[in-house]
Order: structure tokens, then C-alpha cells, then sequence
């Protein structure tokens, strides 16, 4: 391989896995948000939003749904 290759290929890694991540890092700003509702620039930091998700049954119950059936998954994906 080329070095222009080379460097082509790396570039488009990273973009590629900056595209991917860049919605997770979007939600985690907003998340720690101390505002009520979405708004830029971030007024302040608070994990309220984690305590309500961390005590509410329902999201808690969906939350281990899904871990037992992603590890099922993985389990069945190995064999």
C-alpha cells in the first residue's frame, strides 16, 4: 500500500467512528444539562436525568431486559 493510500484509508476510519460516536457524546452533553429541556450552550451540570432513569422500575426493567438478552445474544453469536 501506498502512503497516500495509507493515509486515505485512515482518514476515513476516523470519520467514520467520529460519525458513529458523535450522537453518543451529543446525548451525554445534553444529558448532564442542569436545564429542563435542550438548550446550547449547557447552563449548568446535573445528574438528575441519571437518577430519574436509575429510579424509575420501568426503564430499569427494560435496562436488564435488554443486558440478559444481549448477553443471550452474545452467547448464542460465540457458539
Amino acid at each position: 500500500m501506498r502512503h497516500w493510500d495509507r493515509w486515505l484509508f485512515r482518514s476515513l476510519v476516523v470519520g467514520l467512528v467520529a460519525f458513529l460516536l458523535l450522537p453518543i457524546a451529543i446525548v451525554l452533553l445534553f444529558a448532564v444539562n442542569s436545564a429542563a429541556f435542550i438548550v446550547f450552550p449547557p447552563t449548568g451540570f446535573s445528574l438528575r436525568w441519571f437518577q430519574k432513569f436509575l429510579t424509575s422500575r420501568d426503564f430499569m426493567d427494560a435496562f436488564s431486559r435488554s443486558l440478559r438478552l444481549a448477553g443471550l445474544t452474545v452467547a448464542i453469536a460465540t457458539l
